[in-house]
């Protein structure tokens, strides 16, 4: 079943969300765009922590994924 997910890159260094995308897709899908999103970033490269990838569902505020 699809579903609408906020994918968000934030950045330390900015202070901000610096990449947000809304997807109709399922989670799996969901998951792998933003692991997508995340390497081709700068935080693949960067000090852990300066960076952070949240997925959640619309509506929501509580993460179903994190990557830092």
């Amino acid at each position: 079943m699809n579903k609408r997910f906020i994918l968000t890159l934030w950045s330390e260094w900015h202070g901000e969300d610096i990449e947000t995308h809304e997807v109709d897709c399922s989670r799996l899908d969901a998951e792998n765009t933003l692991a997508d999103m995340w390497n081709g970033s700068a935080a693949v490269t960067a000090e852990r922590g300066r960076y952070r990838a949240e997925l959640r569902e619309r509506g929501q505020r509580r993460a179903l994924s994190i990557i830092s």
